[in-house]
């Protein structure tokens, strides 16, 4: 069983998000409680801290070494590779946008809860951007991947398969394959496993 307790500032979303988690289908998961600040007391045992909030560490405590926090799962209006790192020692585990679909809020939970780090592949790679080059070198014949490519990619190193890849992208598999083939293209390779192997190279993605 996962015991999730919910922060949101906002009555409406406090109320959004609880409804979304008795709603799912994982019959593991319940909301033990909810509160309307980061910094407020938690009532009760939680597995996870499900926060919506823009600065929720910003009232933290600046030192948690030797401390297990409670592993939070945050909705912000921009995550990034950042976000995990700054609140990495708060016990932040994912950070999805608000935009995040059900299924998605629910499987970072559940990540959480397993002791995983979760976030949508275009923060991880747009993250990177400012610490790696993403472009591709000059003297090299390829192109440099869309956004989408790069999040497809990112699913293919995680061993997604095509219809799996459209359901979470919400497009079809015809456009997933016509991705992939770009990818292909533009990474020269072969196979999906040469795909991904050429991306964690040239720092696209990592695994």
């Amino acid at each position: 069983m996962i015991r999730v307790f919910v922060i949101a500032r906002s009555e409406v979303v406090r109320a959004g998000l609880v409804s979304v988690l008795e709603q799912n289908s994982d019959p593991t998961l319940i909301v033990t409680g909810t509160a309307s600040h980061s910094d407020s007391p938690i009532r009760g045992e939680a597995d996870v801290i499900l926060i919506d909030s823009d600065e929720p560490f910003a009232n933290a405590p600046g030192d948690r070494d030797g401390i297990d926090p409670t592993p939070i799962v945050l909705l912000t209006d921009e995550p990034a590779l950042t976000a995990i790192q700054d609140g990495s020692r708060f016990g932040l585990r994912a950070a999805l946008p608000r935009s995040a679909a059900a299924p998605e809020i629910v499987a970072a939970i559940v990540a959480a809860a397993n002791g995983l780090i979760a976030m949508r592949a275009t923060a991880w790679l747009g993250a990177l951007r400012g610490r790696r080059p993403t472009a591709i070198p000059d003297n090299s014949p390829r192109e440099e991947l869309t956004a989408r490519e790069a999040e497809v990619l990112g699913m293919l190193a995680e061993g997604h398969s095509n219809k799996t890849i459209a359901w979470r992208l919400s497009i079809s598999e015809s456009t997933v394959k016509f991705h992939i083939s770009a990818i292909f293209s533009k990474l020269n390779a072969s196979s999906r496993t040469e795909a991904v192997a050429i991306g964690v190279r040239l720092g696209l993605i990592m695994l």
